[in-house]
Parts: structure tokens; sequence; C-alpha cells
């Protein structure tokens, strides 16, 4: 990840690498600081959360791609709000077909 990008939204800060061979199946992390939610089961909730907004935009991807989402704030946050900020983010990074 130290030879990837980083690419900043209003809600998600994502770390992009691509894979050494493109026909790797795309592979996708969510991470969320304890200073976002002190409770580790908030913390949870708020991964589930992003992995639920990416499971839509997983078809549409390109394979290859290596991705970290950290979450920068989640509060009152509803999920097609971030489905569509990491769609345009995804697509500002070229990881959409």
């Amino acid at each position: 990840m130290k030879k990837g990008r980083v690419l900043h939204s209003s809600l998600f800060l994502l770390r992009i690498a691509m894979a050494d061979d493109p026909a790797v199946l795309s592979r996708i992390s969510a991470a969320v600081s304890q200073k976002i939610a002190p409770k580790a089961s908030a913390r949870v909730k708020i991964r589930r959360f992003i992995y639920n907004a990416v499971s839509s935009l997983l078809p549409e991807m390109k394979t290859g791609s290596l991705v970290i989402i950290f979450a920068k704030s989640l509060k009152e946050i509803v999920l097609p709000l971030a489905t569509e900020d990491l769609r345009q983010t995804f697509v500002k990074a070229g990881l959409m077909k």
C-alpha cells in the first residue's frame, strides 16, 4: 500500500493499490478509528455499514483493486449517501469499469 494512492472524499479516505496480477479479485477492507467510534461495537457497526455500501458497487469494479476504506465521520449518514460517495470516489480513482 506504500506504492498506492490516497483519495479523499467528504466521508472516507481511501488507500488504493493495484495487484501485480490484474486477474486477482478485488479486495476491500474497512477501518474505523477509535476517534470516530470509541466503542468496539460501534466500530463494527460502521464497518458493516461500509461493506454494505461497497457490496452494491463490487460488480462494477475492475479486478485487481486493493482498497482500504477509512471512515472520516459517519454521524447521521444514510446508506444511499455513503454508496454514492464511494461510487464517485471509485470513479475518480479509475476503479470502475
